[in-house]
């Protein structure tokens, strides 16, 4: 097996001006050691028997685990070779663009002409951090709790919001909001390897 090498040279940061103007204007090229971290990032690495395995690290400001997944779809359909992957990339940004005015009415929960109690700060040193794990006899117990029905999701958001509340002694029926973001796409491991 042939490994192949590279050197990198250090040398002192320059100012390296784009070919047109930018935003920014400028970036400032620095040390190897100092980059920040690379928005994709993928390695691979071949066996004696022929296999090889492919490595992959990207920056979620660019993707989450569907998009990277079908990426790679992409990329094995053009790898295999493909004219055109299956999927074709959408590029129609104005779908992330914000409405102009804003449309807050699917978002009652949160539109609300009570103000918010203000945010009470916790020192970082106070804080704890640490790991659950919610199986099926965990669930069971948090749903013998409850009245109404509920997801696993709901169940688990509503348990660790009353220990936060707790822990941070927050006044007895004051309404305090929870929010969350979520996927709405489909993810099926199996589809990379179809």
């Amino acid at each position: 097996m042939v490994m192949t090498t590279f050197k990198a040279h250090r040398s002192n940061p320059e100012l390296v001006m784009p070919a047109s103007p930018t935003p920014q204007g400028s970036k400032t090229l620095s040390d190897v050691d100092s980059q920040i971290p690379l928005w994709f990032y993928a390695t691979v690495t071949r066996f004696k028997c022929g296999g090889f395995a492919i490595g992959v690290s990207i920056c979620h400001n660019m993707a989450d685990a569907y998009g990277v997944i079908q990426f790679l779809k992409c990329v094995t359909d053009l790898a295999r070779g493909q004219e055109h992957p299956a999927v074709l990339p959408v590029w129609d940004r104005e779908l992330l663009m914000v409405r102009n005015p804003p449309d807050l009415t699917s978002l009652p929960f949160f539109v609300s002409d009570e103000p918010s109690p203000p945010v009470q700060p916790m020192a970082m040193d106070k804080m704890v951090g640490d790991y659950f794990l919610f199986g099926p006899r965990e669930i069971a117990a948090l749903r013998s709790q409850v009245t109404e029905p509920a997801t696993d999701f709901e169940l688990i958001t509503a348990a660790m919001w009353m220990c936060r509340a707790e822990a941070i002694a927050l006044a007895l029926g004051i309404p305090i909001r929870s929010g969350y973001s979520r996927q709405e796409g489909s993810y099926d491991r199996r589809s990379l390897f179809d």
